[in-house]
C-alpha cells in the first residue's frame, strides 16, 4: 500500500504519536527522556516547529505541535532517527525502535485542539503513572504548574485555554490540575483511533462547523457511498455509540423480530458511518457474519438517502455526539506570531569561503 500524503502546511496544528515496536519500551532511563526532549528543543530553536503540549510514556509518546514552515515529516524524521541511533548505541541493539512512521492528525478547529490538549494532559493519569496530571515529570502539565518552564515549550495558547475554562483573566499555575479535570474529555480509545486513522480529508465533524445543516450534509455525503466509507476519521467510540443506541440481542417477544432487525441495521450503519469500523468489526460487535453486516449497512444507507425521518433521527443523534466534543465552543486560539526562518549556523570546523555555513 502506498504511503498516505502527510497533511501539512505552514502554521498547521498536529497531534502526533508513536509507539515502540511490539510495545517495547522506548524510554528506559532518565537520559532517554531528556535526549528526546533535547531533539525537539533543537527543532524549536531552529524555528521549524512549536511544541505546545507533550507526554512521554515508557512505550509511546504524544505531542501537540504547530508546524511553522510546513516541514513536519522532515522535522520528525530527524528527531526520531537521531533518537533511535543513540538509543541503539546505548543498549547495543540494532533495528527499528518504533513500530511505524509517526502518526499525525491535523487539527483544524479550536474545539478539537482543546480536546487534544486535555487528552495529552490526562495521558499519564489514564496510564496510572500519576495521581494528577501535574504530578508526572515527563509531560507539559508538569511545567505548566511550575514557576519556570523551558523556553522551548510554547505556553500562551494552553494558558489562554485554561483561563477560558476557569473563567479567569490571568493564568494561575496552581489551578492547572483543576483546569484539566474540569474539561469533558473524549474517550481515550476514540482519540487514539483518530490519530491512528489514515484519513486525511478535512471532512471531520469534530474539527469544523457543527450546526444541523452541516451535520446533515456530512451524513448525506456518507450515504452516497455504497459502504459509507467517506474519507474522514471516527467521531465517536463504538462503546459510547452502542450505549447511546441501546442495541441488545433479541430475547423474548419484545421487541418483535422486525423491530430488532431494524435496530440492528441502524446500529450497523452507525458503526460504519460514525465509528469507521470495518465490516468484520461490525459483525463481531453485532454477532453476525461479515456479509450480513455489509448488507445491513447498505440497507441503512439507502434508508438514510430515501427516508427523511430516518435521516432526521440520525442527524439528531450525530449532532448530540458532536456537541459533547464541543465543550470549548467559546474558546478561540490566540493569534500566533510567525516564527522566523531557521538561521544559518556554522558547522564545527566550517569555513565561510568554502561553503561551510549551512542551516541545521
Amino acid at each position: 500500500m502506498p504511503r498516505v500524503h502527510r497533511d501539512d502546511a505552514p502554521g498547521a496544528w498536529h497531534h502526533l504519536t508513536n509507539r515502540g515496536i511490539a510495545r517495547r519500551a522506548v524510554f528506559e532511563e532518565v537520559e532517554d527522556y531528556r535526549f528526546f526532549l533535547s531533539l525537539l528543543a533543537k527543532e524549536v530553536r531552529n524555528g521549524t516547529t512549536e511544541l505546545h503540549a507533550y507526554c512521554l510514556l515508557e512505550n509511546h509518546w504524544h505531542l501537540l505541535i504547530r508546524s511553522v514552515i510546513g516541514e513536519l515529516s522532515a522535522v520528525m524524521k530527524r528527531v526520531c532517527y537521531d533518537y533511535v541511533v543513540r538509543f541503539n548505541e546505548r543498549v547495543r541493539r540494532d533495528g527499528p525502535l518504533f513500530r511505524q512512521r509517526f502518526r499525525s492528525s491535523r487539527i483544524r478547529s479550536p474545539q478539537y485542539w482543546a480536546n487534544v490538549v486535555n487528552y495529552i494532559d490526562r495521558n499519564a493519569v489514564n496510564a496510572r503513572l500519576a495521581a494528577r496530571p501535574t504530578g508526572y515529570r515527563w509531560s507539559s502539565a508538569w511545567h505548566y504548574a511550575r514557576p519556570r518552564a523551558p523556553r522551548w515549550l510554547t505556553q500562551h495558547s494552553v494558558q489562554a485555554l485554561a483561563c477560558s475554562i476557569l473563567d479567569t483573566s490571568s493564568f494561575d499555575r496552581l489551578r492547572y490540575d483543576e483546569f484539566v479535570l474540569k474539561c469533558s474529555p473524549l474517550e481515550e480509545s476514540l482519540m487514539l483511533a483518530r490519530v491512528e486513522s489514515r484519513k486525511t480529508s478535512d471532512s471531520d465533524l469534530l474539527d469544523g462547523p457543527s450546526d444541523l445543516a452541516a451535520v446533515e450534509r456530512w451524513l448525506r455525503r456518507n450515504a452516497e457511498n455504497a459502504d459509507g466509507a467517506v474519507d474522514a476519521p471516527p467521531i465517536v467510540s463504538p462503546k459510547d455509540l452502542m450505549e447511546r443506541l441501546g442495541f441488545e440481542p433479541l430475547t423474548g417477544s419484545k421487541p418483535t423480530r422486525r423491530e430488532w432487525l431494524s435496530e440492528r441495521r441502524r446500529s450497523a450503519g452507525c458503526l460504519r458511518i460514525l465509528c469507521r469500523l470495518t465490516f468484520e468489526e461490525i459483525a463481531d460487535r453485532l454477532g453476525t457474519s461479515r456479509s450480513t453486516a455489509q448488507r445491513d449497512v447498505g440497507l441503512f444507507l439507502r434508508s438514510v438517502k430515501e427516508d427523511p425521518s430516518v435521516r432526521a433521527n440520525l442527524t439528531s443523534v450525530t449532532k448530540e455526539i458532536v456537541d459533547l466534543a464541543s465543550w470549548a465552543n467559546d474558546f478561540r486560539l490566540p493569534a500566533v506570531e510567525e516564527s522566523p526562518r531557521p538561521r544559518p549556523r556554522r558547522r564545527p570546523g566550517g569555513d565561510r569561503s568554502r561553503g561551510g555555513w549551512s542551516p541545521l
